[in-house]
């Protein structure tokens, strides 16, 4: 049995040794070509080995525009705290000034004397003449009394200053008349009102 095994691996040994020269001084074509093809139709006991084929490794091609990197703003880190805005002041209000009183200037007071009418009585006549500053009496003159007898003469002499004296009390010519001298007393009223209608008072 060995012997067989022997000669039958030295059979296939000069087979494959035989073909290997055909190969190399036949068409480099059929050699390449008749490896899948002898397999099919061969005995199948010869197989030709196949010649590994390099592989392309293709080389890296530098780009030729750089890619430009995007630029990407930093946001800042918000601190968390919101900044209020300051109000701004409100502008004073203005003032304005109180409008100055005028002040009218008080009317220069002049003394006037105005003299009444005569006021005829059935002892004589009467007039008299009123002082007036302002519209104030301030004095009452007899112009004029009764005095055509001495008993005439004796009442305008005691009732005149008593009429005076009236008069400058009461500023004005409603006065009481002097008992005894009913008609001197009428007729220097009389007198009294005409001179301070003249005078406007």
């Amino acid at each position: 049995m060995k012997r067989i095994v022997l000669t039958a691996l030295t059979t296939i040994t000069g087979i494959v040794l035989l073909l290997g020269v055909k190969s190399q001084t036949g068409a480099p074509g059929l050699a390449t070509a008749a490896a899948p093809g002898a397999g099919a139709t061969g005995s199948g006991s010869t197989a030709s080995k196949r010649t590994p084929t390099p592989k392309v490794t293709p080389t890296p091609t530098a780009d030729p525009t750089p890619r430009k990197k995007k630029l990407t703003a930093t946001k800042k880190p918000s601190t968390g705290t919101k900044t209020r805005a300051t109000p701004r002041a409100k502008a004073a209000p203005k003032v304005q000034a109180a409008p100055k009183k005028v002040v009218p200037k008080p009317k220069p007071v002049t003394k006037v004397k105005v003299a009444g009418e005569t006021a005829d009585t059935p002892y004589g006549p009467v007039q008299v003449q009123v002082t007036l500053v302002g519209h104030r009496i301030t004095d009452v003159t007899a112009l004029q009394l009764p005095g055509g007898n001495q008993r005439s003469s004796e009442i305008a002499g005691f009732s005149a200053p008593e009429l005076r004296k009236e008069a400058l009390s009461a500023q004005s010519a409603h006065i009481d008349s002097v008992s005894g001298a009913t008609y001197t007393s009428e007729g220097y009223r009389t007198s009294l009102q005409s001179a301070l209608d003249k005078a406007g008072a």
